[in-house]
């Protein structure tokens, strides 16, 4: 009998000791189980599943929406000599949802939500991450949908060790998806001397993984946050008296000869400690800005009727413009006063009486 030469070997992968014995008995009885199990030996041989495939092994959890929220804080940040250390400057509040599906994880009951390990690194303080500007940190608080709030401002921006949770209940057959909301608290906190700047930071990633056996191997990306730069101004003054009362008292019609004829001043000062030097300007409010008349304003609570209050400059004997930075003057000697009238003015042909009330904003700059 004529022998034929043994066929050479082809190298192959086992999958015989890859398969548990409970397993290798299901893949006898189950050829659809068998070509399973080899199907995931192949791809541990060097075979790559498919690009979809591979997608949904990572697929833990998914933004609803934009995965990239910017957060904005006020343009313009003023920081005063009196404000406490530990003080909440600006506050923004967001909210973001993702939906969570567990197909592919038997042993995972929570999926995982954690600061990315490749966010630029920045030390926390007692009070948040530092920032751009000196005595100023930025915290971060994220609310679960249970209510339940994490402190992700208590250890470094790339440290993943601050993490929550939400339900991830494995169905293989008929995937469940859960929608869950998270609410992120972030906060501009002094936490020491301000010498002023512009704060920036840079971008935040949140990652997700299953809570399973599978571990680090499916950390994905899932949330990032930008944010708008602001101005971080250190205040040479503080006001004394923030609410300041002028008492008008009672006028009698026959002080209105026509519009135009005002009243008499009544004379009162905004007060101010500030650092030698400084130049200050003030602005008041055109929120009820009269404009037929100079440094008038309208009444705002009221029942007499045909008369405004007319705002002054005592030092120039003139009206005060509404709704324009006017300089005031330059601190000496770390105190000052700003010298204002105030008076009603007759605004309509016919002055009725009863109650005539207003109220004014101003606004103080520093250089």
């Amino acid at each position: 009998m004529k022998y034929l030469p043994r066929p050479r070997q082809a190298i192959r992968c086992s999958h015989r000791s890859a398969l548990r014995p409970a397993e290798a008995t299901n893949a006898a009885a189950h050829p659809v189980r068998r070509a399973l199990g080899t199907l995931f030996l192949l791809a541990a041989c060097g075979v790559l599943l498919p690009h979809h495939a591979r997608a949904a092994l990572t697929d833990v959890c998914i933004p609803v929406g934009s995965p990239t929220t910017q957060i904005k804080f006020p343009s313009r940040i003023a920081v005063t000599r009196k404000t406490p250390i530990g003080s909440v400057l600006a506050t923004q509040t967001v909210t973001t949802t993702i939906e969570c599906t567990n197909k592919y994880y038997p042993t995972g009951s929570f999926a995982v939500i954690f600061k990315s390990p490749y966010n630029e690194a920045r030390k926390n303080t007692s009070r948040g991450f530092e920032t751009s500007v000196s005595g100023i940190a930025l915290d971060w608080t994220i609310t679960n949908y249970n209510g339940q709030k994490y402190a992700f401002g208590s250890s470094p921006l790339n440290s993943p060790l601050t993490s929550l949770g939400v339900p991830f209940p494995h169905r293989p057959i008929i995937p469940i998806t859960n929608t869950y909301t998270l609410t992120h608290t972030f906060e501009l906190i002094r936490t020491g001397t301000v010498t002023g700047g512009t704060f920036t930071f840079p971008k935040i990633t949140m990652m997700s993984k299953p809570e399973s056996f599978f571990g680090d191997k499916y950390d994905k990306d899932l949330l990032s946050f930008t944010f708008a730069s602001a101005e971080i101004v250190s205040a040479s003054c503080d006001v004394i008296k923030n609410n300041i009362g002028v008492v008008l008292g009672r006028v009698p019609q026959s002080d209105f000869n026509g519009p135009g004829t005002a009243a008499q001043v009544r004379p009162f000062t905004i007060d101010l400690t500030c650092t030698p030097g400084t130049a200050v300007s003030l602005t008041l409010d055109d929120t009820y800005k009269n404009p037929g008349y100079p440094g008038t304003i309208n009444l705002s609570d009221a029942t007499a009727t045909g008369v405004g209050i007319q705002m002054l400059d005592t030092w120039a004997n003139k009206p005060f413009p509404i709704g324009e930075s006017r300089a005031v003057g330059v601190t000496s000697n770390g105190s000052m006063s700003i010298g204002l009238g105030a008076r009603y003015i007759q605004t309509a042909p016919r002055v009725t009486g009863g109650k005539a009330n207003g109220v004014l904003t101003f606004t103080l700059e520093y250089r």
